[in-house]
Protein backbone atom coordinates (compact mmCIF):
# COMPACT_ATOMS: atom_id res chain seq x y z
CA UNK A 1 0.00 0.00 0.00
CA UNK A 2 1.29 3.78 -0.86
CA UNK A 3 1.84 6.02 1.69
CA UNK A 4 2.67 9.67 1.98
CA UNK A 5 3.68 11.13 5.62
CA UNK A 6 3.76 14.59 5.63
CA UNK A 7 5.06 16.54 9.00
CA UNK A 8 7.06 13.36 9.79
CA UNK A 9 9.24 15.58 12.29
CA UNK A 10 8.37 18.71 12.83
CA UNK A 11 5.36 19.95 15.39
CA UNK A 12 2.14 19.52 14.88
CA UNK A 13 0.00 16.49 13.78
CA UNK A 14 0.99 14.00 11.66
CA UNK A 15 -0.85 13.75 8.15
CA UNK A 16 -0.66 10.04 6.65
CA UNK A 17 -1.90 9.57 3.13
CA UNK A 18 -3.08 6.57 3.04
CA UNK A 19 -4.89 3.98 -0.07
CA UNK A 20 -8.16 3.24 2.05
CA UNK A 21 -8.86 0.39 -0.29
CA UNK A 22 -6.05 -1.11 0.58
CA UNK A 23 -5.21 -0.23 4.57
CA UNK A 24 -7.79 -2.78 6.07
CA UNK A 25 -5.50 -5.57 4.48
CA UNK A 26 -2.08 -4.38 4.37
CA UNK A 27 -2.42 -2.98 8.44
CA UNK A 28 -1.43 -4.53 11.64
CA UNK A 29 -4.22 -3.22 13.46
CA UNK A 30 -8.08 -3.30 12.25
CA UNK A 31 -8.71 0.33 11.36
CA UNK A 32 -12.26 -0.07 12.16
CA UNK A 33 -15.62 0.97 9.67
CA UNK A 34 -14.75 4.42 9.97
CA UNK A 35 -12.02 3.84 7.30
CA UNK A 36 -14.63 3.28 4.29
CA UNK A 37 -15.73 6.74 4.85
CA UNK A 38 -12.85 8.35 3.89
CA UNK A 39 -12.97 7.10 0.37
CA UNK A 40 -16.65 7.91 -0.44
CA UNK A 41 -17.74 7.97 -4.49
CA UNK A 42 -16.13 11.08 -7.07
CA UNK A 43 -16.76 12.43 -10.25
CA UNK A 44 -14.50 10.67 -12.37
CA UNK A 45 -11.72 12.60 -13.47
CA UNK A 46 -11.37 13.99 -16.86
CA UNK A 47 -8.75 11.99 -18.93
CA UNK A 48 -6.77 13.78 -21.41
CA UNK A 49 -4.79 11.23 -24.18
CA UNK A 50 -3.23 12.53 -26.82
CA UNK A 51 -0.14 15.04 -27.56
CA UNK A 52 -2.24 17.68 -29.13
CA UNK A 53 -4.82 19.57 -27.31
CA UNK A 54 -7.37 21.69 -29.34
CA UNK A 55 -9.94 23.91 -27.89
CA UNK A 56 -13.10 25.41 -29.12
CA UNK A 57 -13.39 28.90 -27.36
CA UNK A 58 -14.16 32.56 -27.51
CA UNK A 59 -12.87 35.52 -25.94
CA UNK A 60 -14.35 38.97 -25.21
CA UNK A 61 -11.35 41.33 -24.15
CA UNK A 62 -7.42 40.36 -23.56
CA UNK A 63 -7.85 36.94 -21.94
CA UNK A 64 -5.51 33.76 -22.35
CA UNK A 65 -6.19 30.24 -20.86
CA UNK A 66 -3.80 27.81 -19.76
CA UNK A 67 -4.44 24.13 -18.27
CA UNK A 68 -2.87 22.47 -15.48
CA UNK A 69 -2.56 18.71 -16.07
CA UNK A 70 -1.08 15.53 -14.06
CA UNK A 71 0.68 12.75 -15.59
CA UNK A 72 -0.84 9.85 -15.03
CA UNK A 73 1.46 7.01 -13.54
CA UNK A 74 3.95 9.74 -12.36
CA UNK A 75 1.53 12.73 -10.96
CA UNK A 76 4.39 15.16 -12.46
CA UNK A 77 2.43 18.43 -12.91
CA UNK A 78 2.61 19.73 -16.69
CA UNK A 79 0.95 23.29 -18.18
CA UNK A 80 -0.48 23.45 -21.81
CA UNK A 81 -0.45 26.56 -22.75
CA UNK A 82 -3.06 28.39 -25.43
CA UNK A 83 -2.30 31.69 -25.57
CA UNK A 84 -4.26 34.31 -26.07
CA UNK A 85 -7.60 33.74 -27.19
CA UNK A 86 -9.56 35.86 -29.10
CA UNK A 87 -12.99 35.52 -31.77
CA UNK A 88 -15.05 32.32 -31.59
CA UNK A 89 -12.32 29.91 -33.17
CA UNK A 90 -9.76 26.77 -32.36
CA UNK A 91 -6.83 26.97 -30.45
CA UNK A 92 -3.90 24.37 -29.70
CA UNK A 93 -1.37 23.56 -27.01
CA UNK A 94 1.49 20.82 -27.47
CA UNK A 95 1.08 18.23 -24.75
CA UNK A 96 4.00 15.42 -25.65
CA UNK A 97 4.05 14.17 -22.11
CA UNK A 98 0.39 13.18 -21.98
CA UNK A 99 0.87 10.75 -24.76
CA UNK A 100 0.04 7.97 -22.59
CA UNK A 101 -2.79 10.01 -20.50
CA UNK A 102 -3.15 12.87 -17.69
CA UNK A 103 -5.70 14.16 -16.13
CA UNK A 104 -7.19 17.27 -15.78
CA UNK A 105 -6.41 19.27 -12.84
CA UNK A 106 -7.36 23.35 -13.48
CA UNK A 107 -8.05 25.55 -15.77
CA UNK A 108 -5.92 28.68 -15.64
CA UNK A 109 -7.49 31.94 -16.76
CA UNK A 110 -5.28 35.06 -17.51
CA UNK A 111 -6.65 38.35 -18.25
CA UNK A 112 -7.31 41.93 -17.47
CA UNK A 113 -10.72 42.18 -14.69
CA UNK A 114 -14.25 42.52 -17.22
CA UNK A 115 -12.23 39.84 -19.69
CA UNK A 116 -14.29 37.03 -20.36
CA UNK A 117 -13.93 33.90 -21.73
CA UNK A 118 -16.23 31.20 -23.38
CA UNK A 119 -15.53 27.45 -23.34
CA UNK A 120 -16.94 25.55 -26.15
CA UNK A 121 -15.04 22.03 -26.28
CA UNK A 122 -11.81 20.13 -25.76
CA UNK A 123 -10.34 17.51 -27.91
CA UNK A 124 -7.23 15.28 -26.89
CA UNK A 125 -6.24 13.19 -30.23
CA UNK A 126 -8.72 13.80 -31.92
CA UNK A 127 -11.46 12.91 -29.46
CA UNK A 128 -13.60 14.89 -27.91
CA UNK A 129 -12.78 15.22 -24.36
CA UNK A 130 -15.52 17.51 -22.98
CA UNK A 131 -18.02 18.93 -24.80
CA UNK A 132 -20.75 22.17 -24.17
CA UNK A 133 -22.24 20.08 -21.75
CA UNK A 134 -19.82 18.83 -19.67
CA UNK A 135 -18.44 22.76 -19.54
CA UNK A 136 -21.56 23.75 -18.22
CA UNK A 137 -21.77 21.38 -15.88
CA UNK A 138 -21.81 23.38 -11.79
CA UNK A 139 -21.25 20.04 -10.48
CA UNK A 140 -18.07 19.61 -12.45
CA UNK A 141 -16.03 22.66 -11.70
CA UNK A 142 -14.94 25.00 -8.68
CA UNK A 143 -13.03 27.47 -7.82
CA UNK A 144 -10.26 27.91 -5.12
CA UNK A 145 -11.51 26.68 -2.05
CA UNK A 146 -10.89 27.78 1.67
CA UNK A 147 -9.75 31.32 2.64
CA UNK A 148 -7.78 31.66 -1.10
CA UNK A 149 -8.88 35.21 -2.97
CA UNK A 150 -10.18 33.69 -6.46
CA UNK A 151 -9.86 36.51 -9.27
CA UNK A 152 -12.09 34.26 -11.57
CA UNK A 153 -15.77 33.96 -11.73
CA UNK A 154 -18.06 31.42 -13.75
CA UNK A 155 -21.10 33.42 -14.94
CA UNK A 156 -24.29 31.17 -16.35
CA UNK A 157 -23.69 30.02 -20.11
CA UNK A 158 -26.07 28.22 -22.42
CA UNK A 159 -24.42 25.21 -23.27
CA UNK A 160 -20.08 26.52 -22.58
CA UNK A 161 -18.46 27.87 -19.67
CA UNK A 162 -18.38 31.64 -19.37
CA UNK A 163 -15.28 33.08 -17.44
CA UNK A 164 -15.05 36.42 -16.08
CA UNK A 165 -11.85 38.08 -14.85
CA UNK A 166 -12.35 39.95 -12.01
CA UNK A 167 -10.82 42.36 -9.27
CA UNK A 168 -9.32 41.54 -6.38
CA UNK A 169 -9.30 43.98 -3.11
CA UNK A 170 -6.23 46.19 -2.71
CA UNK A 171 -4.57 44.14 -5.70
CA UNK A 172 -4.09 41.21 -3.33
CA UNK A 173 -3.04 38.19 -4.87
CA UNK A 174 -5.65 35.65 -6.61
CA UNK A 175 -5.97 32.12 -7.55
CA UNK A 176 -7.23 32.44 -11.33
CA UNK A 177 -7.72 28.51 -11.94
CA UNK A 178 -11.21 27.01 -12.09
CA UNK A 179 -10.53 23.27 -10.64
CA UNK A 180 -11.89 20.08 -12.28
CA UNK A 181 -13.73 18.12 -8.97
CA UNK A 182 -12.48 14.57 -9.29
CA UNK A 183 -12.54 14.39 -5.55
CA UNK A 184 -14.58 14.87 -2.42
CA UNK A 185 -15.18 18.07 -0.94
CA UNK A 186 -15.02 19.14 1.86
CA UNK A 187 -12.61 16.27 2.05
CA UNK A 188 -13.11 13.52 4.87
CA UNK A 189 -10.57 12.49 7.10
CA UNK A 190 -9.96 10.87 10.70
CA UNK A 191 -7.94 12.64 13.13
CA UNK A 192 -7.42 12.17 16.82
CA UNK A 193 -8.72 14.74 19.30
CA UNK A 194 -6.94 18.15 19.05
CA UNK A 195 -5.52 17.23 15.41
CA UNK A 196 -8.01 19.66 13.48
CA UNK A 197 -8.91 22.53 14.56
CA UNK A 198 -12.53 23.55 15.23
CA UNK A 199 -15.08 23.66 12.08
CA UNK A 200 -17.04 26.26 11.12
CA UNK A 201 -20.96 26.19 11.26
CA UNK A 202 -21.41 23.96 8.60
CA UNK A 203 -18.87 20.93 10.10
CA UNK A 204 -15.75 22.07 8.07
CA UNK A 205 -12.54 23.17 8.56
CA UNK A 206 -9.55 23.84 6.97
CA UNK A 207 -6.33 21.64 6.65
CA UNK A 208 -3.38 22.44 4.31
CA UNK A 209 -2.00 19.57 2.11
CA UNK A 210 0.56 20.63 0.26
CA UNK A 211 0.72 24.14 0.74
CA UNK A 212 -2.80 24.37 -0.42
CA UNK A 213 -6.26 25.36 1.95
CA UNK A 214 -8.37 22.17 1.77
CA UNK A 215 -11.55 22.23 3.56
CA UNK A 216 -12.17 19.16 5.37
CA UNK A 217 -14.54 17.30 7.77
CA UNK A 218 -12.77 15.47 10.29
CA UNK A 219 -13.87 12.52 12.31
CA UNK A 220 -12.33 11.95 16.06
CA UNK A 221 -10.78 8.45 16.36
CA UNK A 222 -9.19 8.31 19.80
CA UNK A 223 -7.76 4.72 18.91
CA UNK A 224 -5.20 6.33 15.96
CA UNK A 225 -1.19 5.51 16.92
CA UNK A 226 -0.42 9.08 17.47
CA UNK A 227 2.71 11.42 18.75
CA UNK A 228 1.94 14.49 21.21
CA UNK A 229 0.86 16.37 18.13
CA UNK A 230 -1.72 14.24 16.99
CA UNK A 231 -1.95 12.20 13.74
CA UNK A 232 -4.58 12.92 10.68
CA UNK A 233 -5.22 10.11 8.25
CA UNK A 234 -6.62 10.96 4.93
CA UNK A 235 -6.64 9.02 1.12
CA UNK A 236 -4.02 9.00 -0.33
CA UNK A 237 -5.93 9.64 -3.99
CA UNK A 238 -8.14 12.41 -2.73
CA UNK A 239 -5.42 14.08 -1.41
CA UNK A 240 -3.35 13.86 -4.20
CA UNK A 241 -6.34 15.69 -6.40
CA UNK A 242 -6.85 18.40 -4.30
CA UNK A 243 -3.63 18.71 -2.27
CA UNK A 244 -0.87 21.83 -3.52
CA UNK A 245 2.81 20.35 -5.01
CA UNK A 246 4.61 17.68 -2.91
CA UNK A 247 6.58 19.45 0.04
CA UNK A 248 10.29 18.64 0.05
CA UNK A 249 9.46 16.82 3.87
CA UNK A 250 6.66 14.66 2.55
CA UNK A 251 7.65 11.18 3.34
CA UNK A 252 6.88 8.13 0.34
CA UNK A 253 6.42 4.89 2.11
CA UNK A 254 5.33 1.71 0.78
CA UNK A 255 3.55 -0.53 3.71
CA UNK A 256 3.93 -4.14 2.75
CA UNK A 257 1.26 -6.58 4.78
CA UNK A 258 2.53 -9.59 7.42
CA UNK A 259 1.40 -12.27 4.59
CA UNK A 260 3.56 -9.78 1.65
CA UNK A 261 5.80 -12.50 -1.22
CA UNK A 262 9.32 -12.63 -0.24
CA UNK A 263 11.69 -10.54 -2.74
CA UNK A 264 8.96 -7.93 -3.19
CA UNK A 265 11.19 -5.00 -2.24
CA UNK A 266 13.21 -6.19 -5.04
CA UNK A 267 10.72 -6.37 -7.22
CA UNK A 268 9.58 -2.55 -6.22
CA UNK A 269 12.99 -1.26 -6.80
CA UNK A 270 13.09 -3.41 -10.33
CA UNK A 271 10.01 -0.97 -11.33
CA UNK A 272 12.06 2.12 -10.62
CA UNK A 273 11.42 3.06 -6.90
CA UNK A 274 14.96 3.83 -4.98
CA UNK A 275 14.52 2.09 -1.29
CA UNK A 276 16.21 4.12 1.28
CA UNK A 277 15.51 2.27 3.90
CA UNK A 278 12.82 -0.19 5.95
CA UNK A 279 11.27 -0.48 8.60
CA UNK A 280 8.75 -3.42 10.86
CA UNK A 281 6.34 -3.82 13.59
CA UNK A 282 8.74 -6.21 15.05
CA UNK A 283 11.60 -4.43 14.91
CA UNK A 284 9.63 -1.22 16.00
CA UNK A 285 8.82 -3.31 19.11
CA UNK A 286 12.05 -4.40 20.06
CA UNK A 287 12.91 -0.64 19.83
CA UNK A 288 10.30 0.41 22.50
CA UNK A 289 11.32 -2.80 24.51
CA UNK A 290 14.96 -1.05 25.11
CA UNK A 291 13.48 2.53 26.00
CA UNK A 292 13.13 3.36 29.56
CA UNK A 293 9.00 3.36 30.02
CA UNK A 294 9.48 -0.61 28.86
CA UNK A 295 12.29 -0.72 31.80
CA UNK A 296 10.03 0.45 34.15
CA UNK A 297 7.05 -1.15 33.54
CA UNK A 298 8.83 -4.79 33.47
CA UNK A 299 10.12 -3.79 36.87
CA UNK A 300 6.63 -3.21 37.94
CA UNK A 301 6.23 -6.34 36.88
CA UNK A 302 9.04 -8.02 38.93
CA UNK A 303 7.89 -6.14 41.94
CA UNK A 304 4.44 -7.43 42.13
CA UNK A 305 6.36 -10.99 41.82
CA UNK A 306 8.51 -10.19 44.74
CA UNK A 307 5.82 -8.59 46.82
CA UNK A 308 4.02 -11.89 46.38
CA UNK A 309 6.80 -14.65 47.41
CA UNK A 310 7.24 -11.77 50.44
CA UNK A 311 3.91 -12.19 51.41
CA UNK A 312 3.73 -15.82 51.10
CA UNK A 313 7.34 -16.13 52.74
CA UNK A 314 5.93 -14.39 55.88
CA UNK A 315 2.67 -16.69 55.85
CA UNK A 316 4.53 -19.27 55.86
CA UNK A 317 7.20 -18.20 58.40
CA UNK A 318 4.34 -17.10 61.05
CA UNK A 319 2.70 -20.52 61.06
CA UNK A 320 6.02 -22.60 61.37
CA UNK A 321 6.82 -20.08 64.23
CA UNK A 322 3.44 -20.58 65.80
CA UNK A 323 3.13 -24.29 65.42
CA UNK A 324 4.69 -25.86 68.63
CA UNK A 325 2.73 -23.31 70.64
CA UNK A 326 -0.50 -24.37 68.30
CA UNK A 327 0.31 -28.11 69.60
CA UNK A 328 0.26 -27.53 73.16
CA UNK A 329 -2.64 -25.68 72.68
CA UNK A 330 -4.30 -28.48 70.73
CA UNK A 331 -3.14 -31.19 73.49
CA UNK A 332 -4.37 -29.17 76.02
CA UNK A 333 -7.66 -28.76 74.30
CA UNK A 334 -7.94 -32.38 73.17
CA UNK A 335 -7.69 -33.36 77.06
CA UNK A 336 -10.76 -31.38 77.57
CA UNK A 337 -12.85 -33.15 74.93
CA UNK A 338 -12.73 -30.60 72.06
CA UNK A 339 -13.14 -33.08 68.99
CA UNK A 340 -10.37 -33.06 66.90
CA UNK A 341 -12.54 -32.52 63.67
CA UNK A 342 -13.20 -28.95 65.08
CA UNK A 343 -9.92 -28.08 66.01
CA UNK A 344 -8.27 -29.05 63.03
CA UNK A 345 -10.85 -26.92 61.33
CA UNK A 346 -10.20 -24.03 63.78
CA UNK A 347 -6.09 -24.26 62.86
CA UNK A 348 -7.00 -24.52 59.16
CA UNK A 349 -9.06 -21.35 58.97
CA UNK A 350 -6.75 -19.32 61.46
CA UNK A 351 -4.62 -19.67 59.13
CA UNK A 352 -6.54 -19.07 55.89
CA UNK A 353 -9.02 -16.16 57.06
CA UNK A 354 -6.01 -13.83 56.89
CA UNK A 355 -5.00 -14.74 53.41
CA UNK A 356 -8.55 -14.87 52.14
CA UNK A 357 -9.44 -11.65 53.50
CA UNK A 358 -6.22 -9.74 52.27
CA UNK A 359 -6.72 -10.81 48.81
CA UNK A 360 -10.24 -9.43 48.58
CA UNK A 361 -8.70 -6.46 50.00
CA UNK A 362 -6.28 -6.51 47.59
CA UNK A 363 -8.34 -7.08 44.59
CA UNK A 364 -10.64 -4.44 45.34
CA UNK A 365 -7.70 -1.54 45.97
CA UNK A 366 -6.33 -2.60 42.75
CA UNK A 367 -9.49 -2.34 40.77
CA UNK A 368 -9.93 1.33 42.10
CA UNK A 369 -6.67 2.02 41.56
CA UNK A 370 -7.14 1.52 38.39
CA UNK A 371 -10.20 3.27 37.42
CA UNK A 372 -9.28 6.29 39.51
CA UNK A 373 -5.59 6.43 38.75
CA UNK A 374 -3.06 6.23 35.55
CA UNK A 375 0.18 4.79 35.52
CA UNK A 376 2.65 7.08 36.02
CA UNK A 377 5.07 5.69 33.59
CA UNK A 378 3.77 5.85 29.95
CA UNK A 379 4.16 3.20 27.99
CA UNK A 380 5.37 4.96 24.90
CA UNK A 381 7.71 7.59 24.58
CA UNK A 382 6.02 9.37 21.22
CA UNK A 383 3.16 10.86 23.32
CA UNK A 384 0.64 7.89 22.05
CA UNK A 385 -2.16 7.58 24.45
CA UNK A 386 -2.55 3.83 24.79
CA UNK A 387 -5.16 2.96 26.89
CA UNK A 388 -4.25 0.04 28.77
CA UNK A 389 -5.07 -3.44 28.41
CA UNK A 390 -7.68 -5.27 29.87
CA UNK A 391 -7.18 -7.86 32.16
CA UNK A 392 -6.25 -10.78 30.71
CA UNK A 393 -6.99 -14.77 30.90
CA UNK A 394 -3.18 -15.96 31.51
CA UNK A 395 -2.78 -12.94 33.74
CA UNK A 396 -5.83 -14.30 35.69
CA UNK A 397 -4.63 -17.64 36.02
CA UNK A 398 -0.69 -16.22 36.77
CA UNK A 399 -2.74 -14.40 40.26
CA UNK A 400 -4.67 -17.74 41.06
CA UNK A 401 -1.62 -19.87 41.15
CA UNK A 402 0.17 -17.38 43.57
CA UNK A 403 -2.99 -17.50 45.60
CA UNK A 404 -3.02 -21.11 45.30
CA UNK A 405 0.43 -20.82 46.51
CA UNK A 406 0.43 -19.04 49.49
CA UNK A 407 -2.78 -20.66 50.79
CA UNK A 408 -0.99 -23.70 50.56
CA UNK A 409 1.85 -22.53 52.27
CA UNK A 410 0.28 -20.99 54.65
CA UNK A 411 -2.04 -24.28 55.80
CA UNK A 412 1.66 -26.29 55.43
CA UNK A 413 2.85 -24.13 57.86
CA UNK A 414 -0.30 -24.37 60.37
CA UNK A 415 0.84 -28.24 60.46
CA UNK A 416 -1.64 -31.07 61.95
CA UNK A 417 -3.65 -30.66 64.54
CA UNK A 418 -3.32 -34.13 66.45
CA UNK A 419 -3.37 -35.05 70.23
CA UNK A 420 -4.96 -37.59 71.94
CA UNK A 421 -7.60 -38.94 71.25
Amino acid sequence: MAVVVSNASGPGPRILAVDSPRLRAVAAADPGPAIARLHPPAPAPVAVTGTTLALRAAGGGPVALGMTLAVTGTGDVVHADFGAIGGDGEYRAEVPVCADGCRLVALDLRGDPGATLDLLELRAGGRVVVDGAGFADPARWRAAAGDAVTGVQRLRGDGRMRLAAVATPDGEPADRHIYAIDAPLPLPLLATPGAVRDPDRSGTAELALGGAPVPVRAETADALPARSGGVILVDLESADRLAGPPSATDVDQVWLAAGAPPGLVDRLTAAGLTVIGGDSVAADRDRLARLGPAAALRFHLLAAVLMLLLASAALTVVAAVQRRERQAEVGVLRRQGVPARALRAAARWSALAPVALALAIGLVAAAAARWLLRSPVRPFTDGWAVDEPAVTVPALLVALAAATVGFTAAALGSGRTGGPR
